[in-house]
């Protein structure tokens, strides 16, 4: 085949190719999700997104604040509480009952953080932290994240007690 038929094939061949073909009438649009569907969704966007900054900011100002002894902390966890955000790191102890709060970083103001920290004597959380780690636990056995990438998660309550593992 000559070069000149080959463009020419090619030049009356590319805009019947890029022609919209009709739809048929059996196709029908895709129906959206209803506000009330939407809302939930929209609000696990936006704590995904505070979550995501109060960790920042708390990671942030606990490296500021020195030196930290990394055998005492194994990651990190965050829950908003009336007084603003907590960001406590730490680790579960040998029997898996307790999470060793460590290191804390409490809000103190918009994007201010206080750091205490309870290397001598961690505190041990029995509550919320402990879930979370146990949750984050399973989640992470489950879906065996590749090791060459660390990823960022976040748990956050749910209704009924659950939590939200992301």
């Amino acid at each position: 085949m000559s070069p000149r038929l080959i463009v020419v094939t090619l030049a009356l061949a590319c805009p019947a190719l890029a022609q919209e073909t009709p739809r048929s009438k059996a196709a029908a649009p895709r129906a959206l999700l209803s506000a009330e569907k939407l809302a939930p969704i929209s609000a696990r966007g936006r704590q995904i997104a505070e979550y995501d900054q109060a960790c920042w900011l708390g990671t942030d100002a606990l490296f500021a604040a020195g030196k930290i002894k990394q055998e005492l902390v194994s990651g990190f966890f965050a829950r908003k509480e009336e007084a603003g955000w907590r960001v406590v790191f730490g680790k579960l102890n040998k029997k898996g009952d307790s999470y060793q709060i460590a290191y804390e970083a409490i809000q103190s103001g918009p994007k201010k953080y206080s750091v205490r920290r309870h290397e001598g004597k961690p505190l041990a959380d029995t509550g919320f932290f402990l879930q979370a780690a146990g949750s984050l636990r399973l989640a992470l056995a489950s879906f065996k994240a590749t090791p060459q990438r660390r990823h960022n998660y976040a748990v956050l309550p749910a209704s009924k007690g659950q939590l939200w593992v992301l």
